[in-house]
């Protein structure tokens, strides 16, 4: 039998739990998720923010901005901030 996995996050949710310590937990194994999750409910992407500080500060800022938010290798990141 298929787990419903909606059911299971709602009850999750309407439990009492150490939210920050769950998200730590996430962030560990998914970096990637949480910067999405992130941008979901900020408005936005990492991408905006790369090209901006590729363009107002130079490929090496945009670069390590990318790293830090998204767990990119060096490589990755230089090319997603190139083809910005």
């Amino acid at each position: 039998m298929a787990r419903n996995w909606y059911s299971e996050a709602i009850d999750i949710i309407q439990g009492d739990h150490d939210w920050k310590k769950i998200v730590i937990e996430i962030a560990k194994k998914h970096p990637k998720l949480i910067v999405v999750t992130k941008t979901m409910v900020a408005g936005s992407s990492w991408q905006d923010e790369c090209r901006n500080l590729r363009d107002s500060q130079g490929l090496v800022h945009a670069v390590k901005h990318c790293r830090n938010v998204t767990g990119m290798g060096l490589k990755e990141a230089k090319e997603a901030c190139e083809a910005l």
